[in-house]
């Protein structure tokens, strides 16, 4: 039973107590307890998500315009990084 104990005890230090995203993602639960880096990101992202719904509800069709744009204005110029990237080290 106390080897038990001593793996809980391990694995949680290793795995949470001691972990980057665990740090990262950390809340608030008492007053003077830091909040963690991707805690408050999720704050920012979550306005947005807001933003995007009211504008659903206003208009489906400008919702959609938008957000194939945004996707688009993301994956077009990825695909482009990456296949530059991949026709430089071609012949090395």
């Amino acid at each position: 039973m106390n080897s038990c104990r001593a793996h809980k005890s391990f694995v949680n230090k290793v795995c949470v107590g001691h972990s980057p995203f665990a740090r990262a993602a950390a809340t608030q639960n008492m007053e003077g307890e830091k909040v963690g880096v991707l805690n408050r990101l999720f704050g920012y992202v979550y306005q947005i998500r807001l933003l995007g719904k009211r504008i659903k509800q206003w208009h489906r069709t400008v919702y959609y315009a938008l957000k194939w744009m945004l996707i688009l204005g993301v994956v077009v110029p990825a695909a482009s990084i990456t296949a530059r990237s991949h026709r430089n080290n071609q012949f090395l």
